[in-house]
């Protein structure tokens, strides 16, 4: 368990008192003698490597290149020194340096381009091999547990967007939206409880109520890296209960020469038979009489035109031993995505010893959707000619939708900071400002809805889904209007955060002491105003405004009937207002039922210290994190209905996390690290859950007694936390490769899930109720998560020609996880927390192309808890890709792929998975395009 979970008053204290420690030892420190500085470049590209390991043979000092490629070893004494770099995929090289009794000796190692154990000048660490030799780098050389996924080229991800990628990680899924990636999970924890950072600073989250950052808004071409970072150390933010994921932006000083890239796509969607395109431009280059100023350009657009198709069934109920749906739901999507990323990276070094920066990200998401879809609720009426799988009912209901939305999400973030970094000193200044929006503009809901009796009908349910044959449920006479909904959206959230780090450098770059504070404050609002209407003061049929449904709806096994045809639809309301009435006490409640206000106020300060004992680093630290936070909501009150009263309700939650950690990493022999962690961390809850909103309904059923129910917030949650322990065993193979082992273990206190309580004969705000039923989010007492992660990856350059471009990655991850849930006496998993995750690749580069033909698997997760024996599940997941490019010359290379080769759907069932509720289908996608450097 954290500290924080046993020490109190005494928690702050404790805190501030090792972060005063750390400054003291700091304070205290001697001064360098003399100094070796240089840096570490790629001989074939120019580009600055990060992670290179760097050693002086004669005294076994230590060092590591920084993401500019460089790296200093101070006081040392006069004399020569071999200075080696090593880095993977790379030979090592030595180079021979004289340092005076002070002052700063300069250096630059050149790695070559072959890879290590190869003969042949054509294999050479470009394209993918270069980035995979990068990504394996930076896990190397880290501190802590991380992993890492480099670019082929500047802003190249192997994926469309960020989440898709990253899902080929050890331990690390998505969850789909619409055939792509949208959230990653980390480990199997909800992605609300992941942290999402760009460059390392802080970013928000433009959804309503709660804390994920959707990284499908990402386009991958503005990113050069993604980090996701599983074992935290103090100098990192603990609202990280599955991990912290890094995006990284490209620096104009990561490649000196400069730099520009791009390309331009186009597809096919075989589902919709439409054609998505996307193209970006990346630029950077340094400037100035010196070369001290730098900037990085880039720019990138998507545009994809689309559709699926579900059926979901609801209700579910037995029925003559069977457990059968009273309705099936028939859905058909029609999607227009476009992503729009902009980066402009500004950095100004004047010396060796400063740099200035100012990053900004900027991302545009817009969704805009149709969907259409009909209700069946077959179940009504006498129920004749029964057997377990077939029946008659007398009656039955249809329901025609339309939902028009359109939604648009925008991010932007500027970092700005300066580090300064003078002998043993460094001191690094960071500012951010970030704003999130999702802004919904139009979200019109048409229903046209039948008689109960209107569709007497047949049904059987030899497959996962039922047949239901009406011989009427086509007529579009037959669906009267019932009600439209139109709706806008307004989500705002502003970030601003302020903080500083300051380390010292012992005897070499292993041991140092560090410390340091941020403030962040989150200002984040929801407004929503609906319009709504219910019926018509003259009779309004389906058949005056509608249209035909699609013709191959899942693959021409189902008929889908008429569909409201919205341009008429809209057409009639403007020009026929009059006989459209108002509803007004839903038009309210609808409006202030999800509206909240917020802000939450972070202050946290840390010390950590690393030291070197006996071939062993260790760092070890502690983190203080306050939270201070005031919330506003309304409280909507009705009786028999009848809207009586939307006051505001307020609340707030004060509390203090003390969270210590240790990591331990060593080299017992080449090539092989091992490491462990003890680490602290939570997961604040979510707005929705946190913010006093009620919404409370009841009836007087005799004179002075009630019965209700009420559906609200609760301000008093307190935050996951979450105790984590991890180990792993890494091995480097030649040329750049790595199998590796990891275990993982996480005791979770306060896991949040709603809950509902009957009371009986109780008051509330001064009325009697007989029956009250309260449905709310609450703690529960404490769950765990323990896992395996194994992970494989080989370029397999010994073999003979040409099958000397081979290589293969494989990773599969074991979970198990369980809590203890109020009312449940069976074993409940996380949501989310899927039982085994794996990734299997083949890839071949050489003679310049580079290929790759890629398996994902997610195994089932729990995704809402209903009835024991019927909690709603996603199941399992296996998606077939394939990508391959070819260099045309250099410089030029022309590239093509097939998504979802395999035509995988997304598929939830109820407790079992033979009870499939919903299965929704995308296709295969395919597309080509070229891209270029110079």
């Amino acid at each position: 368990m954290s500290i924080s979970r046993y020490f109190g008053a005494r928690r702050f204290r404790l805190g501030a008192a090792a972060l005063a420690g750390t400054s003291l030892m700091a304070l205290a420190a001697a001064v360098q003698a003399g100094e070796v500085r240089g840096r570490v470049i790629d001989a074939n590209t120019g580009a600055l490597l990060e992670g290179a390991a760097l050693q002086i043979l004669e005294n076994g000092r230590q060092s590591t290149s920084d993401r500019s490629g460089g790296f200093a070893v101070a006081d040392l004494a006069a004399g020569q020194y071999t200075v080696i770099a090593r880095y993977t995929g790379y030979q090592p090289v030595t180079q021979t340096v004289v340092v005076d009794q002070d002052g700063v000796v300069p250096i630059e190692l050149r790695l070559g381009g072959e890879l290590t154990g190869t003969e042949l000048g054509d294999i050479v660490v470009t394209g993918a091999r270069a980035a995979q030799a990068r990504a394996l780098q930076v896990k190397r050389t880290a501190p802590t547990i991380i992993e890492a996924l480099s670019a082929d080229d500047v802003g190249k991800l192997p994926d469309a967007n960020a989440a898709d990628a990253v899902q080929r990680l050890p331990g690390v899924s998505i969850s789909i939206d619409q055939g792509e990636g949208r959230y990653v999970i980390v480990r199997g924890v909800d992605s609300n409880l992941n942290n999402v950072t760009v460059n390392g600073q802080i970013f928000p989250g433009p959804e309503g109520g709660s804390r994920r950052v959707a990284l499908d808004t990402f386009p991958s071409d503005i990113i050069s890296r993604v980090e996701i970072v599983k074992a935290l150390t103090p100098d990192m933010d603990a609202n990280a209960v599955g991990g912290s994921i890094n995006l990284v932006t490209a620096s104009a000083f990561d490649r000196p020469g400069g730099f520009g890239y791009g390309s331009a796509t186009v597809g096919y969607n075989d589902k919709s038979g439409n054609t998505p395109y996307s193209a970006n431009l990346s630029w950077g280059r340094l400037f100035g009489s010196a070369d001290q100023f730098g900037v990085v350009l880039g720019l990138s657009h998507s545009f994809r035109d689309y559709e699926s198709d579900t059926i979901e069934g609801g209700g579910y109920r037995p029925v003559n031993g069977q457990i059968l749906p009273d309705s099936q739901v028939f859905r058909d999507y029609s999607i227009e995505r476009q992503r729009t990323g902009v980066v402009a990276n500004f950095e100004w070094k004047p010396n060796d010893e400063w740099r200035l920066f100012a990053n900004n990200t900027f991302t545009r998401y817009a969704d805009d959707e149709e969907r259409d879809s009909l209700t069946v609720q077959y179940a009504l009426g006498t129920l004749t000619n029964a057997t377990p799988t077939s029946g008659q009912y007398s009656g039955g209901r249809g329901t025609i939708e339309l939902r028009s939305r359109k939604v648009v999400q925008t991010l932007y973030n500027l970092s700005a900071g300066a580090r300064y970094a003078a002998g043993p000193w460094t001191l690094d200044l960071n500012g951010v400002y970030a704003d999130a929006a999702e802004d919904t503009p139009r979200r019109i809901d048409w229903e046209f809805r039948s008689a109960t009796n209107a569709f007497p009908n047949t049904y059987s349910a030899s497959g996962p889904f039922l047949d239901i044959r009406s011989p009427n449920l086509q007529d579009p006479a037959r669906y009267p209007f019932r009600r439209v909904r139109r709706r806008t959206d307004d989500v705002q959230e502003d970030t601003y955060s302020l903080g500083f780090d300051l380390r010292y450098d012992l005897d070499q770059a292993s041991n140092f002491l560090k410390a340091g504070a941020r403030y962040v404050q989150r200002d984040k609002s929801w407004d929503r105003q609906n319009t709504n209407f219910t019926g018509t003061r003259t009779p309004f049929l389906l058949s005056a405004v509608s249209g035909r449904g699609p013709d191959d709806f899942f693959d021409d096994r189902f008929s889908f009937g008429p569909v409201v045809d919205f341009p008429a639809a809209e057409a009639v309301f403007r020009d026929n207002l009059a006989n459209f009435i108002p509803d007004p006490a839903t038009t309210v409640t609808d409006s202030l039922v999800t509206d909240f206000d917020v802000e939450e106020k972070v202050a946290a300060g840390y010390g950590m210290a690393s030291a070197e004992l006996r071939g062993v680093t260790v760092i070890a630290g502690v983190r203080v994190e306050h939270t201070d936070a005031d919330y506003s909501a309304y409280d909507l009150q009705r009786l028999g209905g009848v809207l009586t009263g939307t006051p505001l309700r307020d609340g707030g939650t004060r509390y203090t996390n003390v969270l210590p950690s240790v990591h331990l990493r060593a080299e017992p022999m080449e090539d092989l690290v091992l490491r462990a962690a003890w680490s602290n961390t939570i997961g604040r809850p979510n707005y929705t859950d946190i913010v006093p909103r009620r919404d409370f309904n009841f009836d007087e059923t005799s004179a002075g007694v009630f019965r209700g129910s009420i559906s609200e917030g609760n301000p008093d949650l307190k935050p996951f936390e979450s105790m984590n322990l991890d180990f792993s065993a890494e091995y480097y193979l030649t040329p750049a490769g790595i199998i590796s082992l990891g275990l993982f273990y996480k005791d979770i206190e306060n896991p949040i899930y709603n809950r509902t309580i009957d009371q009986t004969n109780t008051t509330i705000d001064g009325q009697f109720f007989s029956l009250l039923t309260t449905t709310r989010p609450e703690n529960a007492a404490s769950g765990t998560i323990r896992g395996i992660e194994l992970n494989y990856q080989q370029q397999f350059t010994s073999l003979p020609s040409p099958f000397d471009g081979l290589g293969l990655s494989a990773n599969g991850t074991l979970t198990g996880s369980s809590t203890e849930l109020f009312g449940r006496t069976d074993d409940i998993p996380f949501f989310r927390q899927s039982d085994t995750l794996g990734n299997v690749a083949l890839f071949y580069e050489k003679y310049g192309l580079s290929a790759r033909l890629a398996l994902a698997h997610r195994s089932g997760y729990l995704e809402a808890l209903n009835a024991p024996g019927l909690d709603l599940y996603v199941a399992d997941r296996n998606q077939l890709d394939f990508k391959a490019s070819y260099r045309l010359r250099e410089g030029i290379e022309v590239f093509g792929s097939i998504l979802n080769i395999n035509d995988e759907p997304l598929e939830t069932y109820l407790g079992d998975e033979s009870r499939v509720s919903s299965r929704e289908i995308y296709s295969w996608s395919a597309s080509a395009g070229v891209s270029f450097r110079f």
